[in-house]
Formats: structure tokens, C-alpha cells, sequence
């Protein structure tokens, strides 16, 4: 109960009961879900850990399914290429892009004509301690890989080493910001989904996506 006591209440006594409630709503949205869906298609990804899972094999996980109540993975090709899950580089086996499924806006409940509650995106928890650490809007290669060494994400442990060419495709986004790299730049997201594929999404150019519900 929040509030056990109170026999009237005030308009912050209501807000904090909205905002409670509205938090507990999103943890088990995202908690159960949420975590199910994800760990469904982890368990699932291709050999190369890139964070993604073949379309064939994400259609076969729906089909051979024991738990009859699972129904969320049956999207249609043309459904997940709008809404930017589907990465189709290699037309002849096209797949899911793990981080940009889980994100859809299909996925979000709706809980109010204001907001819905969604699944956490995990590579805004990076972002913020890029922001918190470096504090300022742009970094070179070097700090950035200094801070993102330092600091776990929700699958990769601290300490970790990045390859070679991960390091130089971020030196590559520097040198064509100049020397520096803006931390909202669609080259650095590009560059974080490929060093954190289950995290970050994919982010995909603005006119060749579009959120939509499945109906």
C-alpha cells in the first residue's frame, strides 16, 4: 500500500502515489515481459555473439515453443523492416536485430494518454556515465575508451578490452567530427551498437524507419 493511512489527500499525496505506482507498473513490465522476451532471443543469438538472431530460427523458437502462452515472436518481415528490427545486409539470411526488437513500440503498454511504460533501453545506462564521467558533449577516442573500459554494462564486465578495429572505426568517427566525438551522434551509436550489440540499438537513419503499433 502507499498510502495506508490517509484518509484525504492532497494533489503531491496523489502525485506520489501515481509516481509510485507508475514505477512499480514499469518494473514488472520490464522485469517479466521484458526480461523474458530478451532472454528468449540471447539464448538464441548467432555464434558470433553480435546480437542478433536468424530470422528462420526466430520464427522455428515460436513454432517449437512448449509454453502455449509465448506469442511474441510471429512479426512479420515487413513489420520488423519498418520499425527497424530487421537487418537484412545479408539478404539471404536476413535476422533480428536484438536491443531494436525489444525496443519496438509494439512492446510498450499503454498506460495513459500521456506516456507508456516500455522496455529499458540498456544503452542509455552507458550513455549516462559517459556523461557523468567525461561532462561535456563531445570526447576523444581515448576517454571514451578509458571511461567504457571502467564501467560494466548489463553484459559485458568491467575491464574489457576492444578490438583493434573497434578502436579504429571510433578513431575513424573522430576524425570525421574533426578530432572529437559528439556523444549523440548518430556514428557514435552506430559505433557503441556494434561494441555492445545486446545493449545498444542499431540506429538506423530516421527516414527509413517508423514506430507503429503491430495493427
Amino acid at each position: 500500500l502507499v498510502a495506508p493511512r490517509h484518509t484525504s489527500f492532497s494533489f503531491m499525496d496523489v502525485a506520489n502515489i501515481l509516481k509510485v505506482a507508475t514505477e512499480s507498473a514499469g518494473h514488472r513490465v520490464d522485469e517479466g515481459f521484458c526480461q523474458d522476451m530478451e532472454d528468449r532471443l540471447t539464448q538464441m543469438q548467432d555464434v558470433e555473439n553480435s546480437g542478433r538472431v536468424k530470422l528462420s530460427d526466430f520464427y522455428a523458437h515460436q513454432l517449437d515453443s512448449s509454453d502455449g502462452d509465448f506469442q511474441q515472436f510471429q512479426q512479420r518481415p515487413e513489420y520488423l523492416r519498418q520499425v527497424g528490427a530487421l537487418d537484412e545486409s545479408d539478404p539471404a539470411a536476413p535476422s533480428i536485430i536484438i536491443p531494436n526488437f525489444l525496443l519496438m513500440q509494439g512492446h510498450c503498454l499503454n498506460v495513459s494518454s500521456y506516456y507508456d511504460l516500455c522496455c529499458i533501453d540498456l544503452c542509455e545506462d552507458m550513455l549516462d556515465v559517459l556523461e557523468r564521467e567525461i561532462k561535456e558533449p563531445q570526447a576523444s577516442p581515448a576517454k571514451i575508451l578509458d571511461v567504457l573500459r571502467e564501467n560494466p554494462s548489463a553484459y559485458v564486465p568491467a575491464n574489457r578490452s576492444f578490438s583493434g578495429a573497434l578502436v579504429k572505426k571510433l578513431e575513424e568517427v573522430a576524425a570525421h567530427h574533426g578530432g572529437t566525438i559528439p556523444l549523440h551522434g548518430r556514428l557514435f551509436s552506430q559505433w557503441m551498437h556494434f561494441a555492445y550489440p545486446l545493449e545498444c540499438p542499431y540506429p538506423f537513419p530516421s527516414e527509413t524507419v517508423r514506430p507503429m503499433s503491430e495493427t
